[in-house]
């Protein structure tokens, strides 16, 4: 058929990665006409303007939610690392122990800044 697009698969998972990457690309570029005064153009629908306005309302729920998830992660790890062994095998919990962080030189935040970098492209 000549309307088939071969790109759209029966596979959830790969639709929905693919609308994770456009969603991104489109987030991304009404930042960019935001931060130069663009969102009024002519060629920018109100339709934009507002699943713009939505998706920043649901970026700022959504990164307020990690926040306290965060906290409370950071939170639970403090309250069982002040418990004694006996009351962590009652309460069937087990110590908290830190991963090992890798790259822990003088360049380590460089490298971690440009992996962002380039993930983004």
């Amino acid at each position: 058929m000549p309307c088939y697009d071969h790109r759209i698969t029966t596979d959830a998972e790969a639709n929905e990665k693919a609308l994770h990457a456009r969603t991104d690309h489109l987030c991304r570029a009404m930042e960019a006409l935001q931060n130069l005064g663009g969102l009024n153009h002519f060629r920018v629908t109100a339709n934009m303007r507002s699943w713009w306005k939505e998706h920043k309302e649901d970026d700022a729920v959504r990164k307020k939610e990690d926040a306290r998830c965060v906290r409370d992660d950071r939170d639970r790890e403090k309250v069982i690392a002040g418990l004694s062994p006996r009351q962590r095998e009652l309460l069937g919990v087990r110590a908290v122990t830190r991963k090992k962080r890798a790259g822990r030189g003088p360049l380590a935040g460089r490298k971690k800044k440009a992996a962002r970098k380039k993930a983004r492209k």
